[in-house]
């Protein structure tokens, strides 16, 4: 990598190398592979809309691919669905945390929650260990994408599922775009990105030379 400024010269920089702390179980996580069998998912739906796994360059967080969970347009009434992925936690030390992006459309112009959609995990056989925060209509703050992030930590060394459940009402009804899932182990210890970008062993005004 080469550097300059007005100063000095020309020098030539070690590679910048940023290490990421934490190790990503979900496959597919962000729905870049589409239906690819990684997730498993349930709808009543009978409109042509029932595949969750979507693809469109302007609706998800990121990339090309997210889930649409649920049909605000009216066709389907009173329809609910899953979406859930097995995950095998490891022991050992560090944190576990699980995380989210979620954003909300609703044609619904009551204040009654009658759309929602929740987030839980489950063990094994399907029993509830945890139930995040139940979203519904009612969720103003959801109309623009919003991270949620949750600590697992105390579920180690368990087999889960991360599971989502959704159930509309009446017409008029809402949809959740959910995307870029992360459940990660952070082992701890990882030091963070260096600020010696130029290599030299110290952090000094010279590492603020512009990249060229």
């Amino acid at each position: 990598m080469i550097v300059t400024n007005s100063v000095a010269p020309v020098a030539t920089a070690s590679a910048v190398t940023f290490t990421v702390n934490g190790t990503q179980l979900l496959a597919n996580p962000g729905f870049e592979s589409g239906d690819s069998g990684a997730w498993t998912w349930t709808t009543n739906l009978t409109s042509s809309k029932a595949n969750p796994f979507r693809t469109n360059a302007t609706n998800p967080h990121s990339g090309v691919y997210y889930t649409y969970l649920g049909y605000w347009d009216a066709l389907d009434t009173g329809r609910t669905g899953t979406l859930e992925q097995a995950i095998a936690v490891p022991t050992g030390t560090g944190t576990v945390t699980l995380s989210y992006w979620l954003q909300q459309i609703t044609g619904q112009t009551t204040k009654a929650a009658l759309d929602t959609l929740t987030l839980r995990i489950l063990d094994g056989s399907g029993n509830t260990l945890k139930t995040f925060r139940t979203h519904s209509n009612q969720d103003v703050d959801h109309l623009l994408w919003v991270r949620e992030v949750f600590d697992l930590s105390d579920l180690k060394n368990q087999t889960i599922k991360v599971h989502a459940d959704w159930s509309e009402a009446a017409a008029n009804m809402t949809a959740w775009r959910l995307d870029d899932l992360a459940l990660t182990v952070d082992a701890g210890g990882t030091p963070p990105p260096s600020l010696d970008l130029n290599g030299d062993g110290v952090v000094s005004p010279l590492d603020l030379l512009t990249f060229a």
